[in-house]
C-alpha cells in the first residue's frame, strides 16, 4: 500500500504538468488563441489590401484610357485649366508618389506562454511536496506504532 501512495505522487505531478502545459504552455490554449487572433487580423488585412488593389487598378485603368479622368487629374495637379484640350501619351509613367496608404504591417509578437522548463520545475516541486506529505504521514504512523 505505501508504494501505491508514492505512485500517486508521481501521477499528481504528471497530471499537473500535462494540465499546465495544455493551458499555459507554448503550445497550449493561450498561445493558440493568440495565434488565432493574429491569423484573423492577417486575413482582415489581406482583404483590405485586395480592396485597395482593386481600387488602384480601377484608378490606373481610368487614368490610362478615360479622357475625362485624365483631364480632371491634369487640372488637379496644376497642368491645365478648364477649357483646354488634353491628349494622352501612351507609355508615359507618372513618377509622383501615390497617395494610397499600404496595409498594416504586423510584427510578430511574443507569445505570453509559460516556458516548458518552468512548468517542469513546478511539477517537480509538486511531486516533492506530495511525496514529503505522504512520507510525513508514514513517519507519524511509524512513530505512533512505537
Amino acid at each position: 500500500m505505501p508504494v501505491i501512495k508514492y505512485c500517486i505522487a508521481h501521477w499528481i505531478a504528471l497530471i499537473f504538468y500535462a494540465a499546465a502545459s495544455f493551458f499555459y504552455g507554448s503550445m497550449g490554449l493561450g498561445a493558440y488563441k493568440k495565434l488565432e487572433e493574429g491569423r484573423i487580423r492577417q486575413i482582415e488585412n489581406i482583404a483590405e489590401l485586395r480592396r485597395m488593389n482593386d481600387a488602384l487598378r480601377a484608378e490606373k485603368e481610368a487614368l490610362s484610357y478615360d479622357a475625362e479622368t485624365i483631364t480632371q487629374e491634369a487640372i488637379n495637379i496644376g497642368y491645365g485649366r478648364d477649357g483646354e484640350t488634353y491628349i494622352h501619351i501612351e507609355g508615359f509613367h507618372d513618377s509622383r508618389s501615390h497617395k494610397a496608404e499600404p496595409g498594416e504591417v504586423f510584427k510578430p509578437s511574443e507569445l505570453e506562454a509559460v516556458e516548458d522548463e518552468v512548468i517542469k520545475i513546478y511539477a517537480i516541486g509538486i511531486f516533492i511536496i506530495v511525496t514529503a506529505a505522504i512520507g510525513f504521514t508514514d513517519i507519524v504512523r511509524f512513530i505512533r506504532r512505537l
